[in-house]
């Protein structure tokens, strides 16, 4: 990820960054680079496994400022109004209970502070149906809740939260949930 991706997130030096579900420590490592030794990142994720995997594969004398956590973004452990910047990446589309989870982003964030949303475009109901269908026929269980999100969907759910829509991209490529193909997009909002 490039500085000027970095910053385009709203990361600066000294903050205190929270990244909801994070995939590995690598990207925490670029985000602990930007934010320095001043800053904080802190890493949720609600799955055990995930969690103690991260946890082993920091460097406790390299990665100070980098703490791995356990914790659902239905109920957040950080206090309320302590983060700059959380990160929500590919990770709305699995989340029953949206607009509880909005709210704890909401309640963690500081006045002006910083959203950034990466998830699936919204695609239709009927293939996210057959989709969950052949995961039900294969004897798996389907996390998915979402068929992705329009904007406009989107934009409402984060104004009742106090989060207001500053950008939004159509990202480049598609992203795969399962047979179904559909582009992503990056969401910016800011806490006012």
């Amino acid at each position: 990820m490039s500085d000027d991706r970095i910053a385009k997130l709203g990361i600066e030096h000294g903050d205190v960054v929270l990244d909801i579900g994070f995939r590995g420590v690598e990207p925490l490592k670029l985000f602990s680079e930007a934010v320095g030794h001043s800053g904080l990142v802190q890493g949720v994720d609600v799955d055990t496994d995930a969690v103690d995997r991260a946890r082993a594969a920091l460097d406790p004398e390299m990665d100070r400022n980098i703490r791995i956590l356990e914790g659902s973004i239905l109920e957040l452990p950080q206090e309320s109004e302590s983060v700059d910047v959380v990160l929500c990446r590919g990770v709305l589309h699995e989340v029953r209970e949206l607009d509880r989870a909005l709210g704890e982003v909401s309640r963690v964030l500081r006045p002006n502070g910083h959203l950034a949303i990466a998830d699936f475009v919204r695609f239709p109901k009927s293939k996210f149906y057959a989709y969950r269908l052949l995961n039900s026929l294969r004897g798996r269980s389907c996390l998915d809740v979402w068929p992705g999100f329009t904007r406009e969907a989107l934009a409402q759910r984060l104004r009742v939260q106090r989060l207001t829509v500053r950008e939004y991209e159509i990202l480049e490529g598609e992203r795969r949930m399962g047979f179904i193909r559909s582009p992503g997009f990056l969401l910016l909002a800011d806490k006012i």
